[in-house]
């Protein structure tokens, strides 16, 4: 009956290389990068995977900026070049508003808007719709209420105007209404308000 084996005195059990143990080390790592959202590529080497960004992304609206320069270029037709009334076969643009209003004691109201106002309703409502189709954040939507707004307020503006013009000239020029003998340059201011106002309704793109 033999005895309990005993290694010969001088020689210890070989002991276990401390590579022994990475087969079950990597396939411990890989598993865990496979948890935490990596792939194990041939090459050997382990990538995080991004996520997608799922947010929207703004883009300059372009049929907003058309519109806005449509009425931009009707505007400044109506208000430089067209006129606003024909009165015995003479045409009345808007500096001739502006000129006739010049002298001291003129009509405050009429006298403003075609002095400096109408110039400043034109630009707001202009600048007002091309902010509001580009890609500025929340201050696009601020944009695309503030456009509207002052192309309703140019509409109304002008036509209180052109009423506190003509009833203080029913001494001169009698009867003359906003729209009696109205002509192209009138309409055409009118719709170039209205253009670029709704212009700034479309607000930039999301992709």
């Amino acid at each position: 009956m033999s005895g309990p084996y005993n290694p010969q005195p001088g020689r210890q059990p070989a002991e276990q290389p401390p590579w022994s143990g990475y087969g079950r080390q990597a396939g411990y790592l890989q598993a865990g990068y496979q948890q935490s959202g990596y792939q194990q590529p041939q090459g050997g080497y382990s990538y995080p995977q991004q996520e997608s960004d799922t947010g929207h992304s703004e883009r300059i609206r372009v049929i907003g900026l058309l519109g806005a320069a449509v009425g931009a270029a009707l505007l400044i037709a109506g208000f430089t070049a067209l006129a606003w009334y024909r009165i015995v076969g003479r045409d009345i643009k808007f500096s001739d508003f502006h000129t006739a209003l010049s002298p001291p004691g003129a009509p405050a109201f009429p006298k403003a808007y075609f002095g400096w106002l109408g110039w400043l309703l034109l630009a707001a409502v202009v600048v007002s719709a091309t902010l509001a189709s580009l890609p500025i954040g929340s201050l696009a939507l601020t944009f695309r209420i503030v456009a509207p707004a002052a192309a309703v307020i140019g509409i109304v503006v002008t036509l209180l105007a052109l009423n506190s013009y003509w009833n203080n000239a029913k001494t001169f020029l009698g009867d003359v209404s906003v729209f009696k003998h109205s002509a192209v340059g009138l309409y055409v201011t009118l719709i170039g308000f209205l253009v670029a106002g709704l212009a700034g309704l479309f607000g930039p793109r999301h992709t």
